[in-house]
C-alpha cells in the first residue's frame, strides 16, 4: 500500500502576500523585491484567560492545547496550497520535532522542544506582486516556556552524511508569546542542490543555536515525500 501524506487546501488571500513577502524579502525568488519588509505569520492568540483551579498555572486554555496537539499530530505531512486566480501554489512540510526533549506547556515547564520543516513557494507569470518568483527554505519552530534563539541564532550548522559540514544563514525570525509558552519561528535558506542531498540522505545532523538535532529514518522519507510533491520547474535542472 502507498503512503500519501499530501493534503489539498484552499490558499487563505491574505496569506499568500504574507508567505510571498517573506520569501522574497529573505532573497528566495529568482529576482528580488527591494524595500519588502515582511514578517511570517504567527499563531492566533486568543484573549488573556485565568487557568481554573483544576488546571496548572501558565497552562493553555483548552483550545490552544488543541491547536498545539493538533499541529503534533499532522507532524511531517505535506501540505499544497493554490490560487489559481492569483497563480501562485506552495507546500508546505509540516515541522517535526527533531530533539528528544518535548515541551508541555503547563506540564514541564523547564522543557523545549525545536522542530523542522520546509517551505517551497512558486508564483507564475501571472502573478501580480513577485510574477515568477520561487523560493526554498528550511523551517524551524522552537517551542519553550522562554526565548531559545532570540539573538542567538545567526546561522544553521548541518552535516549531511558523511560530507563536511555546512553554514546556512538564518534568513528570518520571529517570536510568538502565548500562554504557557514561547513560539520562535525561523527560516533558513538552502540551495535546491544541497535540500536534495539532505533528502536522499541516511543521516543528518545539524545544530541551530544551542540545540543540536538529529533527522531519524522516517524523518528523511517525508524530506524525500516532499521533494516528490514539488515540481521540476521549481526545483529547476536539479531533479534526478
Amino acid at each position: 500500500m502507498t503512503r500519501s501524506f499530501s493534503t489539498l487546501r484552499p490558499l487563505p488571500f491574505s496569506a499568500l502576500f504574507v508567505a510571498m513577502g517573506l520569501f522574497l524579502a529573505a532573497g528566495c525568488g529568482t529576482g528580488g523585491m527591494e524595500g519588502t519588509n515582511v514578517t511570517p505569520p504567527s499563531p492566533p492568540e486568543g484573549p488573556a484567560t485565568q487557568p481554573p483551579a483544576d488546571r496548572s498555572p501558565g497552562a493553555p486554555p483548552p483550545a490552544e492545547e488543541e491547536a498545539l496537539t493538533g499541529d503534533a499530530a499532522r507532524q511531517g505531512l505535506v501540505e499544497m496550497e493554490s490560487d489559481p486566480d492569483l497563480d501562485f501554489r506552495s507546500w508546505r512540510l509540516i515541522p517535526m520535532q527533531v530533539t528528544e526533549t518535548s515541551f508541555t506547556p503547563g506540564i514541564d515547564p523547564t522543557g523545549s522542544e525545536l522542530r523542522m520543516g520546509a517551505i517551497a513557494l512558486s508564483a507564475g507569470p501571472n502573478h501580480p506582486i513577485g510574477p515568477n518568483q520561487s523560493g526554498l527554505q528550511l523551517f524551524f519552530m522552537g517551542i519553550s516556556h522562554e526565548w531559545v534563539y532570540e539573538g542567538e541564532v545567526d546561522v544553521l550548522h548541518l552535516r549531511i552524511g558523511g560530507g563536511e559540514p555546512v553554514q546556512l544563514e538564518l534568513s528570518t525570525y520571529r517570536e510568538s508569546p502565548g500562554q504557557g509558552y514561547v513560539l520562535e519561528t525561523m527560516g533558513v535558506r538552502i540551495p535546491v542542490e544541497l535540500f536534495l542531498r539532505l533528502s536522499r540522505a541516511t543521516s543528518v545532523e545539524g545544530r541551530l543555536g544551542p540545540t543540536e538535532f538529529r533527522l531519524g529514518p522516517d524523518q528523511l522519507q517525508r524530506f524525500r515525500a516532499f521533494v516528490d510533491e514539488l515540481p521540476a520547474d521549481l526545483l529547476g535542472a536539479v531533479t534526478g
